[in-house]
């Protein structure tokens, strides 16, 4: 093994890698844990506002080809799926008087959520892990389409 092939395998192995579609886990063996990273986004949700925390990206396919950097970007940018990691006080409440609405909240701190793609506000926070920077959004609680149920592992952006 040449001393390039030495260093490509050391950058791969430390790169945020996740499998694009089966078992959730990549040839290196990170797990849901790494895709959705325990962050402190060091901002609070006012009133109805939710965070979202947005599902790291692919950076190299099941087949082991990696992803160009606009590639990453734009699966970034057009993901809808994430998980819930901070409710503001209001979020999931009546709007005339704070009280919660008959059925409940609809979603609570780490349910999967899917939400529209161009909405919100997004934000990259702090690198926890050194596996690469992890992004946020910012929702209104009524932007939530729906709780995922399924694995989040084998969603992918749908891009046009």
């Amino acid at each position: 093994m040449s001393s390039q092939q030495v260093i490509d395998a050391e950058i791969a192995r430390h790169l945020p890698t996740v499998s694009a579609t089966g078992t959730g886990l990549d040839d290196t063996g990170r797990a849901i844990e790494e895709m959705f990273p325990r962050i402190d986004p060091e901002f609070v949700p006012f009133g109805t506002r939710v965070i979202v925390q947005i599902k790291r990206v692919v950076a190299r396919t099941k087949s082991g080809i990696y992803l160009g950097e606009d590639t990453k970007e734009t699966e970034a940018w057009n993901q809808q799926l994430g998980k819930v990691i901070a409710v503001g006080p209001l979020a999931f409440k009546r709007r005339d008087n704070a009280a919660p609405w008959p059925e409940g909240a609809w979603a609570k701190e780490g349910d999967y959520v899917r939400f529209l793609r161009h909405i919100g506000d997004r934000m990259v926070v702090k690198d926890p892990d050194g596996l690469g920077p992890v992004a946020v959004l910012l929702l209104n609680d009524s932007d939530l389409l729906g709780k995922y149920t399924g694995d989040p592992r084998e969603v992918r952006a749908y891009l046009l």
